[in-house]
């Protein structure tokens, strides 16, 4: 008996490490693939952005019909672009010459594999993976704290500024346990087709804690010395863990950015700093002036 149970406790804690050894590293390292096609106007949208676990990229998506569609970067590079071969199955590199094209009924897993060669294989079938980041948030602490772009109790002075401008930003909850809050400011970037966009890191600010009523403030300030478009979030710590304190998911029309500002939203801190929606304050130059032939512009866009 005793021998049993010490080899069924040997197998069981073997389990474990044969699985993880089973496991590799992304095969693409730190690069993020993104599904871009009919669904959603070939736009990289975080949304759509595949997860590397343990074997492979996988994404959840809710979609009907025929779609067409690749595989890709935000900067549609060539080694990371995967299309289909003349066959219709993925290839990347010159064996790539069209899209590939998939039926889709509603919830999915695609699954993107690469070979110890480099090429790669996609599954599309029912809802498998679970993602641990969008499991349900219940700490109160976090759900309760509160920011708003649009109200200056919470952000001061309003809207576009000049530069040499100095802002105040608050946060603040109605429950205890709100231990830390950190404003992060960005430098904001878009280029090309309305869809590369990346945030620099400028500054990193320690907030400093308030009374807010049953639960904690936290006030920040910051003066905006260069003209341009910035991003700004909050990090914020509570007993459960760390959380984006940040812009909402409100599409922004041809583009990939999300967040229509506003009051804010709570999420677990991503993997990756690109998955935050920051919300974006405008710095121009004290001398600017609106031109007066402005007023009697009409403006065409055109869209490809």
């Amino acid at each position: 008996m005793l021998k049993t149970f010490a080899l069924c406790t040997a197998l069981l804690s073997f389990a474990p490490m044969s699985q993880a050894a089973d496991c590799i590293k992304p095969p693409l390292g730190d690069a993020t693939l993104y599904l871009r096609g009919s669904l959603n106007n070939w736009a990289a949208q975080d949304e759509q952005a595949f997860k590397f676990s343990c074997d492979a990229y996988y994404l959840n998506v809710e979609v009907q019909g025929t779609q067409e569609f690749k595989i890709a970067d935000e900067d549609w590079t060539p080694a990371l672009t995967i299309g289909a071969d003349a066959k219709g199955q993925p290839a990347r590199g010159p064996a790539a010459v069209g899209n590939l094209k998939r039926d889709f009924t509603g919830a999915h897993t695609l699954r993107l594999a690469f070979d110890t060669a480099g090429q790669p294989s996609l599954k599309v079938g029912p809802k498998t993976f679970v993602d641990p980041g969008t499991a349900p948030i219940k700490d109160a602490a976090a759900l309760t704290t509160h920011f708003d772009s649009r109200d200056t109790g919470f952000k001061a002075p309003f809207g576009a500024q000049p530069k040499g401008t100095e802002f105040t930003f608050r946060i603040g909850n109605d429950v205890p346990g709100l231990k830390r809050a950190t404003l992060v400011i960005e430098r904001r970037r878009m280029s090309g087709n309305q869809e590369q966009l990346d945030y620099q890191p400028l500054k990193r600010i320690a907030m400093t804690p308030e009374p807010h009523g049953l639960g904690t403030g936290f006030a920040a300030h910051y003066r905006f010395a260069d003209i341009g478009v910035y991003g700004y979030w909050f990090e914020i710590e509570t007993a459960q863990g760390t959380y984006a304190l940040q812009n909402n998911k409100d599409s922004v029309y041809w583009t990939r950015e999300q967040g229509s500002m506003g009051a804010a939203t709570v999420e677990r801190l991503p993997e990756s700093v690109k998955r935050i929606r920051r919300y974006r304050q405008t710095i121009y130059a004290p001398d600017f002036q609106v031109p007066d032939w402005a007023r009697d512009v009409v403006y065409y866009y055109v869209f490809p």
